[in-house]
């Protein structure tokens, strides 16, 4: 049986010949010693990882002993460039096979309401608690490093439990709980009963789903959601005029608490302008092509643009560039003039395809395009395109222009010598 680990006697560790570290409740004490000309082993890793982490900002040069705290230790960690650290310095394994369970006191709308962690839940199947330095935990037959969403919700608890006096009310236990429930569940906690059942959600994230109008070609309507929403959250925010702070959303289990963060309630606001939240005309395509811009700063820590794009491309909603295509015949005058249409995929490729256009069909897209342009649209909808409009498409509108003007020209003097070509005649 390998030997125990007992985080309370704070042995020092050799990591190398003159690095020693002491793991405390703030962190990891790492010490430099003079070197003891005994054997080393990792050589230079650690030297390395140290240095690594002072470039980083995540630990100060200037604090003897150097302190990386276990919330930068954690994020190291997860970053993946610090693959062997944990091992590296002899730490314990992580306790994935453990499950925090949380129990509550009081409702949440008392002042004394409490979340403490009760214990924690392994193989066996019956909870224990641990002695624990940081999220160094001593169980009686093992000594385990809590994950980093483990280190996260107990953290989270601990603070809760530390709130001041203002912080006291239905409202801040709202959101904490919501907070706190996010992380239980990430941390697979187990949750008492009045725990389970109340339902709090306080969504920092929004996802956009996009549908084309079955009724009206060319509108497309906005469906916000988050992670965890019930399946009456769409109707509910319907129903409403206005964006509340908070909604109560009945279901099958019970009442879901919905709170609304304010830079959620921005994005949802200007949602709500959109009539039955269908888009159409220039200022729903600018939300399209660039929902930050039309809705403000808030929404880059709202929208992700991963999902908000995956969601455009679900929907069959696709933006294409064009650009003049045009051959000239052996007159000098053109011969066919189209587009040549780029669409960019998902994975980041690009295809084309060409449009040859007869006279009709460009004089359509010109006064099409030209309309487009008037009405501050950012595309231009033509033969089930969606033409994004950018800076050189005027430009490029000119050439089809000179263009068309062009054939139409060449052809009328085709036809005049034509009829004094007596070759032509019998």
């Amino acid at each position: 049986m390998s030997p125990r680990f007992s985080p309370q006697q704070k042995t020092e560790h050799p990591v190398k010949a003159h690095w020693t570290y002491s793991l405390e409740t703030d962190g990891i004490h790492l010490s430099k010693q003079p070197p003891s000309g005994s054997a080393e082993t990792d050589s230079g890793l650690i030297e390395g990882y140290i240095t690594q982490l002072i470039d980083e900002g995540r630990v100060d040069e200037l604090q003897q002993p150097l302190v990386l705290q276990w919330t930068q230790f954690y994020s190291a960690v997860l970053s993946g460039a610090y693959e062997g650290l944990v091992q590296t310095l002899q730490l314990p394994a992580f306790a994935e096979n453990r499950r925090p369970v949380l129990r509550s006191s009081g409702t949440l709308t008392d002042a004394q309401f409490e979340i403490a962690l009760a214990g924690w839940i392994g193989t066996s199947g019956r909870p224990s608690i641990p002695r624990m330095t940081g999220p160094i935990m001593e169980f009686v037959d093992s000594t385990e490093l809590m994950t980093a969403a483990q280190w996260s919700l107990v953290s989270s608890v601990r603070e809760f439990a530390q709130r001041p006096t203002t912080d006291r009310n239905g409202q801040h236990h709202r959101a904490a709980w919501a907070s706190i429930r996010r992380e239980g569940i990430a941390a697979g906690a187990g949750l008492d009963d009045f725990l389970k059942r109340s339902v709090v959600l306080a969504p920092d994230r929004l996802t956009i789903d996009w549908r084309r109008s079955d009724e009206v070609d060319g509108v497309i309507e906005v469906e916000p959601g988050f992670s965890g929403a019930p399946s009456d959250w769409l109707r509910r925010f319907d129903s409403l005029p206005t964006v509340p702070e908070r909604y109560d959303i009945p279901t099958a289990d019970g009442i879901v608490q919905v709170i609304v963060t304010p830079k959620v309630r921005t994005v949802l606001e200007e949602i709500k302008r959109f009539p039955a939240r269908r888009i159409a005309g220039a200022r729903a395509q600018a939300f399209l092509a660039n929902p930050y811009a039309a809705l403000g700063e808030d929404a880059k820590d709202v929208v992700d643009e991963t999902q908000f794009e995956a969601a455009k491309s679900s929907a069959g909603i696709q933006y294409e560039r064009f650009s003049p295509a045009i051959e000239v015949g052996e007159s000098g005058a053109p011969s066919r003039i189209g587009l040549l249409i780029e669409t960019a995929s998902a994975n980041g490729l690009t295809s084309s395809q060409q449009e040859w256009l007869s006279d009709a069909e460009l004089s359509d897209f010109l006064v099409r395009a030209d309309k487009s342009i008037t009405s501050e649209y950012q595309f231009i909808a033509w033969n089930g395109y969606e033409l994004e409009i950018q800076g050189d498409s005027e430009d490029h509108l000119r050439t089809l222009r000179a263009a068309l003007a062009s054939r139409r020209t060449a052809e009328v003097f085709v036809r005049y010598e034509d009829v004094y070509d007596l070759t032509n005649y019998s």
